[in-house]
């Protein structure tokens, strides 16, 4: 069974902004589990069709950055954190 948590508080909500080209890669992904005729509640899931917990995600990063030939060692954290710089630079400069 799966509990599925929101934020430690109300401020702690909130709305990433998606550009286009990552809005096309949902909807392709989308797409693909429609074709083989997948129901899905979660974007990012095992194939077992569970939410991908920490742990796969780290599993997951660590498989691309090998496959990548990045051998920086980088964590779901540190790249949550580039986003949002990135983000916010892009809200800036607006």
């Amino acid at each position: 069974m799966w509990l599925l948590k929101g934020t430690k508080t109300v401020n702690g909500n909130r709305t990433v902004p998606l550009n286009s080209k990552a809005i096309n890669a949902i909807k392709n992904l989308e797409a693909v589990y429609n074709l083989f005729n997948m129901k899905y509640k979660f974007i990012a899931r095992t194939r077992f069709n569970n939410p991908i917990d920490n742990n796969g995600f780290h599993d997951l990063l660590s498989r691309m950055l090998e496959k990548a030939d990045i051998d920086k060692p980088l964590t779901i954290h540190q790249l949550r954190h580039t986003f949002a710089s990135r983000a916010l630079k892009l809200l800036e400069a607006m």
